[in-house]
């Protein structure tokens, strides 16, 4: 059974670099300065992958507007709004991008525009919603003012346990293993071409819809060997060249396939042969080490791309959010907002220069970009390439 993660948990332990008067760019054997933030590059590429800046935040805990208990998942539109996901208020809460509250919709419930935990959220290029409504094993498509166009899951017009898409009178999804079922739907994205990518954690499936609902393909199954899922992969993520990036928190790191469905590469901690380092694999891979040192996933999460094809990555146990190329080359990771340290970061989303962040245990959104915090610093040494 997917392990699940939980909604709250007290703050684990953080490791941070001090803060100094000043900071300036690292030459090689210096000393490490600059605060929370740490490198592993050469000094020339410092001032190129500094974490982004803290821009401004929003929520508090509550059950009113701009207020959170679960929050999860968030995706923003280049028509300047922002959409959240509440897992134990079961609603989305529509914002413009500097966190102001226009509009929200959802309830508890299997019918049409009700929810039970939805998760992920992904916007397509027409401004339309769509929710992975994670325990009704559906994914809901509403437009951008949250009315409801359709669902899409197993029996969801009537019941029978094949893949359904629904316009009206719909019913929660049914179980199945097929590769065509949204089972327990967690991570979900649109990429350029409009195609819907689904993380399935109940059945260890990336699925691949048309906006339509209608199936294209998926690929997965349980396990720990490339290409393959152990309680599921929980969130997805395409690049501008078509891979694929899913990540995985029981097995701790991050694979890599094309738009078929092929594995390419993973990495993670000691994915290659089991070793106490961060390792990129390419074949005869294994599940990562999960735990909380330096560059070490243990309950990985979310994920996001930037117009660069920069991957980012949050993790819950240890309130991280790292940053890598596509080939696995660690960047940056950093650990704070506004000077406040996170707390349980889920899902993550970029568009354009701006970065949106959900910050679980502390009830609020997290949006970076524009200008660069002055130079941070850290160890002078190359990721795998």
């Amino acid at each position: 059974m997917a392990r699940e993660l939980p909604r709250r948990r007290t703050l684990h332990v953080i490791a941070v670099i001090a803060a100094v008067a000043t900071a300036a760019p690292m030459i090689a054997g210096g000393t490490p300065t600059g605060r929370h933030a740490t490198y592993l590059l050469p000094a020339e590429q410092v001032a190129t992958h500094m974490p982004p800046a803290f821009l401004l935040q929003w929520g508090s805990n509550g059950t009113g507007n701009n207020q959170f208990q679960g929050v999860v998942g968030v995706a923003a539109h280049s028509s300047g709004v922002v959409y959240v996901s509440d897992q134990s208020l079961n609603r989305i809460q529509k914002f413009d991008n500097q966190g102001i509250y226009q509009a929200k919709w959802g309830s508890t419930g299997t019918a049409e525009n009700q929810f039970d935990h939805p998760w992920g959220l992904a916007v397509d290029s027409a401004g339309n919603v769509y929710v992975a409504d994670k325990t009704n094993n559906r994914i809901q498509k509403f437009d951008g003012s949250g009315t409801f166009l359709l669902t899409w899951g197993y029996g969801v017009s009537d019941g029978t346990p094949v893949l359904q898409v629904c316009t009206s009178g719909c019913l929660v999804g049914l179980i199945s293993s097929g590769g065509d079922c949204p089972h327990n739907p967690t991570g979900i994205f649109a990429d350029a071409a409009n195609k819907i990518y689904v993380t399935s954690r109940g059945n260890n499936h990336v699925e691949k819809f048309n906006t339509d609902g209608t199936y294209i393909t998926s690929w997965g199954s349980s396990g720990a060997s490339e290409g393959k899922f152990f309680g599921g992969p929980t969130d997805v993520v395409v690049d501008s060249q078509g891979y694929v990036f899913t990540i995985e928190d029981n097995n701790a790191r991050i694979q890599v396939f094309d738009s078929s469905g092929n594995f390419v590469r993973m990495w993670g901690w000691g994915v290659q042969d089991g070793s106490d380092e961060f390792q990129v694999c390419t074949s005869g891979c294994q599940a990562g080490l999960q735990g909380v040192g330096d560059w070490q996933f243990h309950s990985p999460s979310g994920l996001a791309v930037d117009p660069d094809d920069f991957i980012y990555a949050t993790d819950y146990q240890t309130s991280r959010v790292y940053k890598f190329d596509r080939l696995g080359t660690r960047l940056v990771k950093w650990e704070n907002g506004n000077g406040t340290a996170l707390n349980g970061p889920i899902q993550i989303n970029v568009l354009g220069s701006a970065l949106y962040l959900t910050d679980a245990s502390n009830d609020r959104i997290i949006k970076y970009g524009g200008p660069y915090f002055e130079p941070f610093v850290g160890e002078s040494e190359q990721g795998p390439r």
